[in-house]
Order: structure tokens, then sequence, then C-alpha cells
């Protein structure tokens, strides 16, 4: 199945090295989905986190602006927020520069996560279709919009320039 665990990183190390030739590394940013059981038909087998702790700790060793670990989507886990939190924390041992963690995440777990020193970003994505004004709503502790699933990576405007803006009653 590909070889030495080291075998099918390379391909990964090369690009980087390539990137480090013509730019800096502290320019670039890498994602990497570590945290699944089975997304679009991969499955993880007996050398998955080896394979992953092997890569992650080899990453150590270029400046990057970030490693991003995305969890699964969806109803693929039982809880995805925890499997998150618990494969972060164990990479987090492994990786010692900027780490950004993915899946699940309302604003006061990925608070949380960030002062518990599990991550040192959280993105978000399902709540930014629904929520143009994401950081403006966190900060005013402001109910998001509910997303439309039905209308995630379709044709036309419907579910990405319709939801409204959250306007704060300033009376």
């Amino acid at each position: 199945m590909g070889g030495s665990i080291e075998n099918r990183c390379r391909f990964l190390f090369e690009v980087l090295e390539a990137i480090r030739a013509k730019i800096d590394v502290k320019k670039v940013g890498i994602r990497l989905s570590p945290i699944l059981d089975k997304v679009q038909g991969i499955v993880q087998d007996d050398e998955t986190e080896e394979l992953f702790t092997y890569m992650i700790g080899k990453l150590n060793d270029y400046p990057l602006a970030y490693v991003h670990l995305s969890g699964v989507t969806g109803d693929m886990a039982a809880d995805p927020l925890k499997q998150v939190l618990d494969g972060a924390r164990y990479y987090r041992e492994i990786y010692k520069g900027t780490l950004m963690i993915n899946k699940g995440f309302t604003r006061d777990t990925a608070n949380q996560a960030i002062e518990e020193g599990i991550a040192d970003l959280v993105s978000f994505g399902v709540p930014y279709i629904g929520n143009p004004d994401l950081v403006e709503r966190f900060a005013a502790n402001a109910p998001l919009n509910e997303c439309d699933r039905d209308t995630f990576y379709s044709t036309g405007p419907k579910g990405y320039t319709d939801y409204p803006f959250y306007k704060e009653d300033k009376e």
C-alpha cells in the first residue's frame, strides 16, 4: 500500500522543498484531515495514525504559517467536536508551530480550545456561509442564522448571498 511511511509522505515534502526553493514557507499553510473515521471513501488502517504522526512531526522542520487539522463532517462521527478536540490534543503534543483546527465549533468552544492550548486558531466554514457577519455576531454574542445545507455548493445565489445580517437593537 505505498511502501514505508516515509515513502508515502515523500510527495508532500518534495512539494514543500520545491516551494521553499521559490518562496518563504512562512507564507504556506497545510491542511490535513488526520481526524477522521471514514470520509469520501478514505478508511483508516493500522498505519494511519503512525503516518500522520510522522508527517505532522516532520512538518516541524518547516516554519509554516500554520498546519490546519480538519475533522469529520456532518454525522460521520457521533460527536465530531470531541473527535476533533481529542485528535488536536494528540497532534498539539507533536506539532510545535501554529496549529489551526476546524469542525463543529461555536464561539465559546473555539475560545475554550485556544485558552486550553489545544490549538492556536480555530476556523469556521459552515457558520460563515450562513453568517457573512460572523465576526460581528461573535463579538456581540448575537444569535446565528440557521444554515440551509440543501443550498450548499449549488448554483445561484440562494444560500450564499441571501442570509440576513444581524442588526443590533441600538435603541
